[in-house]
């Protein structure tokens, strides 16, 4: 049997990154991996989450994840709450989207947007079903890493 789904993490594709994300790659280099993850999708028959550095023709680059499945994209989903140091160099999203393939609904929460147990109160009434929530966690050692994951997984340490 075969994943159905690969859910990559937050900004996989560009690396995570606060110094001038801008100059990572261009627009059209951003909308080229938008639809290259399409195609690895469309080929793998499988739902594609992968995490990029969305550049857009205006403003400042956006914290985006890439949605795709087997009959193509289904989206990009923006980071809409921003880290304090993210908040210097990325713009937030607007929505809090739901998308659906193969009969799911699921969402997305990108690492610091799973502080906010709102988020997950209105994906929720939205009508997913799933949440994915791929983190960075760019800083700190592998032990405080794995002091937060506990955390967000509200488990107590042994």
């Amino acid at each position: 049997r075969s994943a159905g789904a690969v859910l990559f993490a937050e900004l996989s594709i560009s690396g995570y990154t606060i110094e001038e994300p801008e100059k990572v790659y261009d627009l059209a280099q951003s909308q080229e991996i938008l639809w290259e993850i399409a195609r690895m999708a469309h080929d793998a028959k499988l739902i594609i989450l992968a995490g990029m550095i969305e550049i857009l023709q205006e403003g400042r680059p956006h914290i985006s994840h890439a949605v795709a499945g087997p009959d193509g994209l289904l989206g990009v989903y923006r980071k809409t709450h921003l880290s304090p140091p993210e908040k210097e160099k990325y713009s937030e999203g607007n929505r809090l989207e739901v998308f659906h393939e193969a009969g799911l609904a699921f969402s997305l929460e990108l690492c610091y947007e799973s502080h906010f147990p709102e988020i997950s109160t209105v994906l929720s009434l939205k009508g997913a079903e799933i949440l994915f929530m791929p983190h960075a966690s760019p800083r700190g050692n592998p032990e405080g890493k794995m002091k937060s994951w506990l955390r967000h997984l509200f488990v107590e340490e042994a």
